[in-house]
């Protein structure tokens, strides 16, 4: 029970707001901290390439992951396992020359799509367990759905950005063309108003319609201003 509770304090601090560099590193510690391991590093697919994002000593940066290694293994094929360096003749030299003994990895994943693996590693003879792999598993659940949750602010806070540059470049480039349509249309108003033909009453809808697209325009103008804080609502 007590590992459940501190799975569950581990994973209550995943849900707080946290930007993705914070988030990143807060999952490694924590992991490391759950199963008392010495390293943590957390890779993810960004931009169609898999990158190291976070990775606690300094020493865990220097470790660049190979195409046939276990973790990108853990990512295609999205199980957890451990492994024994001992073991495995072909692991990673720089592990080897660290003295790393035993590595688990947590394949991230959401909605059956993979998003990257959470490595912990310890330096110590003793062996990571099958109940330390089923603690990370629970908690790599957390991590991916707070990763996602991250990814999907962002997302949201890019898609705003684009708006918000979109508004007052379409609003000002079409100022342009109206401003000569207006003035066209006030000079055939001007002509044709007095005169109670069928040509005359398609001059005044126009006029109107034109209005009514420069007080769009205006709006649009106004609703950036107070998006980006230059007038108050």
């Amino acid at each position: 029970m007590e590992i459940i509770e501190k799975i569950y304090t581990a994973g209550l601090k995943l849900l707080e707001p946290l930007d993705a560099a914070t988030l990143y590193k807060t999952i490694a510690h924590e992991a490391v901290k759950l199963v008392e391991g010495d390293e943590g590093r957390v890779l993810l697919r960004q931009n169609g390439d898999f990158q190291l994002v976070y990775a606690f000593p300094d020493i865990a940066k220097d470790t660049k992951s190979r195409k046939k290694g276990f973790a990108y293994k853990a990512l295609v094929s999205k199980q957890a396992f451990i492994v024994d360096t001992s073991k495995h003749p072909n692991i990673h030299p720089e592990l080897r020359e660290r003295g790393v003994k035993s590595i688990l990895f947590i394949p991230l994943s959401h909605k059956k799509e993979s998003m990257g693996v959470l490595v912990v590693q310890s330096y110590v003879d003793k062996k990571f367990s099958q109940a330390e792999l089923d603690i990370l598993k629970l908690f790599g659940s957390f991590a991916s759905l707070a990763i996602r949750k991250t990814q999907a602010f962002d997302e949201a806070q890019r898609a705003l950005e684009i708006r918000d540059r979109f508004i007052p470049l379409a609003a000002h480039e079409l100022r342009t063309p109206m401003t000569t349509i207006s003035g066209y249309i006030q000079l055939l108003n001007s002509r044709m108003s007095k005169h109670d033909t069928q040509e005359g009453k398609w001059i005044r809808e126009l006029s109107i319609e034109n209005k009514r697209l420069t007080n769009l325009i205006s709006e649009l103008l106004e609703v950036n201003r107070i998006n980006v804080g230059k007038m108050e609502f």
